[in-house]
């Protein structure tokens, strides 16, 4: 079967199952650069992809410079998203029966460097919010930030968010997160006060968006990157995104509450596993408290003196 076929109709599955279009986008960039790579090497057929091509594949981006910064490799994490991509669909060309054998059965992927999850301090986000005060549309932009950093959204959940959807009086909104799931998440007081106030001057406009635009048009991710932008400038920060908030929430929540399994509920994460890897770590002034309670030398010490 023809390769570029192939895809077309995986592409096609995609949408038949009402996958979410940063999924399909991502599929179709990620097939496409595939494709492009066998076209060069004559391989226009599934059964001419081996082990061994999908191997020389992966080579040649490990050898790739990023084309937003040529003086840097493609990040190892953008390789991993590619290799989840393309396993996806000789998996789905496999279950289909277009091919006797999946060669990407034999490919293994590189092991991911191990990374600290990037976090804000409360300090910092208590001077995060104070100068949301003093932006342009300080009733929407506090609101906005709030749910982020009280309730961990992340940044599609937040903008897609519908008047429907919002419930203050039971303290708690709607959310379609990845896969379109949905879910309950629940509110602070915060954040509770923060869209009473923003409700009341929100525009009247025709959109059933809970955040809108100065024009009243739902309000865009650029939009939301160009106000992260200008905090960024003005805190200092060296970062400012909507997952950094997200993570941040995290770390806070932990500290106060310590349930891995309620915080998996509020984040959206399908695998508890998920949650555990990426927010189950301690900062280092914690790690030295914790180590000092349970230190075995300290422990023997005291006791050989008592």
């Amino acid at each position: 079967m023809e390769l570029e076929r192939a895809i077309q109709s995986f592409l096609n599955d995609a949408v038949a199952r009402d996958l979410s279009p940063k999924t399909y986008h991502r599929y179709q960039s990620d097939l496409t650069d595939l494709a492009r790579f066998f076209q060069q090497r004559s391989v226009a057929t599934l059964e001419q992809v081996t082990a061994d091509l999908l191997r020389a594949y992966f080579a040649d981006l490990q050898a790739r410079t990023n084309s937003r910064r040529p003086d840097q490799k493609l990040s190892p994490f953008t390789i991993e998203g590619m290799y989840r991509s393309i396993k996806t669909f000789f998996r789905w060309c496999e279950w289909e029966e277009y091919l006797p054998a999946n060669p990407m059965r034999r490919v293994r992927r590189n092991k991911l460097p191990s990374r600290m999850v990037p976090r804000l301090s409360e300090e910092q986000i208590m001077a995060l919010l104070r100068e949301v005060e003093k932006t342009v549309s300080p009733e929407r932009n506090l609101a906005l930030i709030l749910l982020m950093v009280d309730s961990g959204l992340r940044r599609g959940e937040v903008l897609g968010l519908k008047l429907e959807d919002v419930h203050l009086d039971e303290r708690r909104i709607r959310v379609f997160g990845k896969g379109r799931k949905e879910r309950n998440v629940p509110l602070g007081d915060g954040s509770v006060r923060a869209l009473e106030e923003y409700l009341v001057i929100r525009s009247s406009a025709f959109s059933d968006r809970v955040f809108l635009s100065d024009e009243g048009t739902p309000f865009k991710p650029a939009g939301l990157k160009s106000l992260l932008d200008r905090l960024q400038a003005k805190l200092g920060l060296q970062k400012l995104y909507p997952h950094l908030l997200r993570h941040t929430f995290a770390e806070m929540y932990l500290k106060r509450v310590r349930d891995v399994k309620s915080l998996q509920q509020i984040l959206g994460h399908t695998k508890a596993s998920t949650t555990l890897d990426l927010y189950v770590e301690h900062d280092f002034a914690e790690l030295l408290r914790m180590h000092k309670l349970g230190s075995p030398v300290d422990g023997m010490k005291k006791a050989s003196l008592g």
